[in-house]
């Protein structure tokens, strides 16, 4: 067997094109976004507008508490 002198994995060199498993979803946000990758482009648009919609009302909510804690 020959080694590689570039440091990489001594798998790597038997086999250069392995893919690293598919880490497991860990909590339930991440086993629904992974489910949402899976439906059609326009149903997945529709989904990713819901949370940018609660993101985009809780900074408007903080800039206005600053704007009012400020005067």
């Amino acid at each position: 067997m020959i080694a590689r002198s570039d440091g990489a994995p001594r798998n790597s060199v038997n086999c250069p094109r392995t893919r690293r498993p598919k880490q497991a979803a860990s909590n339930r946000l991440e086993r629904r976004l992974l489910e949402i990758e899976k439906v059609d482009p326009k149903a997945k648009r529709q989904v990713v507008q819901l949370p940018d919609t609660f993101i985009e009302r809780e900074k408007l909510k903080q800039r206005i508490h600053q704007q009012e804690t400020r005067s």
